[in-house]
């Protein structure tokens, strides 16, 4: 109802149907963008294109901000996943799992210099 005032040019009864609710003000805030495009229609048809771009405005809006590079700490699922990648080398370093395997082979296929490794 207060949408439906606001749209038509009543604004103040709008304000004051929204008085009682704590969210009133935030509603004519978050909204005021759709009112102003529905106002402003001369009849139902210009009422529908107005709506078309403004909902593709949105949309287009939407998909930018979920595009960003967000610097966002790691998920709960992605530290598990990043863990499972990871080992602890013997001076206490954090090694990628592959590199900590190539390590350990070479450790455990090395042996003590030979005489035919001395020439």
């Amino acid at each position: 109802m207060a949408a439906a005032l606001i749209i038509v040019g009543l604004r103040a009864e709008a304000k004051r149907m929204l008085r009682p609710f704590s969210w009133g003000e935030e509603f004519l805030r978050l909204n005021e963008e759709a009112f102003q495009v529905y106002s402003e229609a001369k009849n139902a048809a210009a009422l529908r294109r107005a709506e078309a771009a403004l909902l593709e405005k949105w949309r287009d809006e939407a998909a930018e901000r979920r595009a960003q590079d967000l610097d966002l700490p790691p998920s709960e699922e992605e530290e598990s996943q990043s863990s499972e990648d990871e080992e602890v080398d013997a001076a206490g370093n954090t090694v990628p799992q592959s590199q900590a395997k190539l390590s350990a082979h070479a450790t455990s296929t090395s042996t003590a210099p030979t005489d035919a490794d001395k020439v």
